[in-house]
């Protein structure tokens, strides 16, 4: 190749690249790019029922951290990114109960965690859902949820998350305690549950 040819592919290949990573950082299949696990700070805030008591409000504060896993397309053709639930803790004081602490149960899967755009060719807005397995501890006693709790927003507007974005759960959980397995000792109300501050 001559000097003028090199150059011109030389140009080419920079223009396609920075085409490339404008596109990548566009897109929600770009997060797979993001290495470290993304920590989202925030307060949770929950109605529980004890035994079919009157309701009872949770207000705690502290952090889920998210997994940043491979990318796919829907068969619609959107685009979405794999996550995971690394790590779930929050704490608070509950009036006339004592303290609340909210933990991630790792030893239970809980299916799968996402971020997907709305439309196709479009990062955002976008739905993010989390699932995960938690245990309870409320009053020196522990609770874990019989099944997933799964929270989602559906107009995620950036990832990272920005502050403010809402995220809810779907629907009611079922709670046991530890040393009674099968049986329902608490019961959560869908609706707000983790604002990231």
């Amino acid at each position: 190749m001559t000097k003028e040819t090199w150059k011109r592919f030389g140009i080419g290949a920079s223009v396609l690249a920075v085409l490339a990573v404008g596109v990548a950082l566009s897109l929600p299949s770009s997060q797979a790019a993001i290495s470290a696990p993304v920590v989202c700070n925030g307060s949770k805030d929950h109605i529980i029922h004890i035994y079919g008591g009157p309701p009872v409000h949770v207000a705690t504060t502290g952090s889920l951290t998210a997994g940043v896993g491979s990318t796919y397309i829907t068969p619609d053709g959107r685009q979405g990114t794999s996550l995971s639930v690394q790590d779930v803790f929050s704490t608070g004081n509950v009036e006339g109960l004592g303290t609340a602490t909210f933990k991630l149960d790792a030893t239970r899967k809980a299916g799968p965690s996402s971020i997907e755009a709305n439309q196709k060719g479009q990062a955002f807005p976008a739905t993010q859902t989390m699932r995960f397995h938690f245990t309870f501890d409320l009053d020196g006693a522990t609770y874990r949820s019989i099944t997933p709790a799964t929270v989602t927003n559906t107009a995620v507007s950036q990832f990272p998350p920005a502050p403010g974005t809402t995220y809810v759960l779907t629907s009611e959980l079922q709670l046991e305690d530890v040393n009674r397995p099968g049986v329902v000792a608490i019961t959560m109300d869908p609706g707000k549950a983790f604002t990231i501050n």
